[in-house]
């Protein structure tokens, strides 16, 4: 692998979806007025924060069985008890 694959590879497909964000808004805004398009770039955001938070909790659920188990590294260390798992932690292979 390249060099900078490896220390961009986790953030590539956060730049592809702001681009498309960005292009969408900016398809839209060329020909729209601006309340038009302030509502439309802010349901187009909403619209993608959902759908990538889903893929995310998809992604964690399938990949490691569980759910906000690293969510202390983020928050406080209250959030531990948010930990959701499908299956014992030894089912799931490393």
């Amino acid at each position: 692998m390249h060099d900078l694959y490896k220390v961009l590879g986790m953030y590539i497909a956060l730049i592809v979806a702001n681009c498309a964000v960005l292009g969408r808004a900016e398809a839209f805004a060329a020909r729209r007025p601006i309340v038009a398009s302030a509502l439309d770039g802010l349901w187009m955001g909403l619209g993608f924060t959902f759908a990538l938070t889903s893929i995310g909790l998809i992604r964690e659920f399938v990949g490691a069985g569980t759910l906000f188990s690293q969510a202390s590294l983020l928050l406080d260390p209250h959030s531990r008890s948010w930990k959701s798992s499908c299956c014992p932690v030894t089912a799931v292979p490393c």
